[in-house]
């Protein structure tokens, strides 16, 4: 638990308080009141939508920023623009990349929470891709979670793959509902879940 001074108390349950360690790199207040913007130094791109609409309430924004960010890895680019429009839609934030050299350079601008990585990538397949992100984990760091994408079985993926802890099986075609209760299984949530169970609220002070 930390407390976001004078205006709102945040629980969160994710990797023995890993995500809480997440949110505090994350999230900058100025002058004590609501206005969280990303820790994150990155350049505005395209390939990434990390902010709420402009006009929106200091409360709505604040909760955006708590919202679990998933990076989407898919070459089949209307695939991977329907997964980013479903997760934008749960209120995540999210970024794409369309090969597996692309995949490593948005994660390390983006640093997200969980990675949708599909297997066949061109220029660097998606088991590579997720080997070169364990390998530069400092050892203080909690790995994100993984989704592999792929029609292959689980046991088709290698065993120490499998093993390195946050990889989980996400067989294809992905079906929405079950991608959204793998995500709040592993404590990844987005905002507008937040706010339909309150796990923000007003703190009393």
């Amino acid at each position: 638990m930390f407390l976001i001074p004078g205006t709102l108390r945040v629980t969160s349950q994710y990797n023995g308080g890993s995500r809480v360690a997440r949110l505090k790199r994350r999230i900058g207040f100025q002058g004590g009141g609501v206005g969280g913007q990303a820790s994150c130094r990155r350049k505005k791109s395209s390939r990434v939508n990390s902010d709420p609409d402009w006009g929106v309430s200091a409360v709505t924004n604040a909760l955006f920023h708590l919202a679990s960010r998933i990076l989407v890895v898919d070459d089949e680019v209307h695939i991977a623009r329907f997964l980013q429009f479903l997760l934008s839609k749960e209120g995540y934030q999210t970024a794409l990349a369309h090969d597996g050299l692309e995949a490593l350079d948005v994660y390390k601008e983006f640093q997200p929470d969980g990675i949708l990585l599909d297997v066949i990538l061109p220029r660097l397949c998606g088991i590579d891709v997720l080997r070169r992100i364990h390998a530069s984990l400092d050892p203080q760091t909690p790995p994100p979670l993984i989704l592999l994408l792929t029609g292959l079985n689980r046991q088709e993926i290698p065993a120490d793959i499998m093993n390195l802890g946050a990889v989980a099986h996400c067989p294809k075609p992905v079906a929405p509902s079950a991608l959204i209760r793998t995500l709040h299984a592993h404590g990844l949530y987005g905002y507008s879940h937040h706010k339909v169970t309150g796990r923000v609220s007003r703190a009393h002070v």
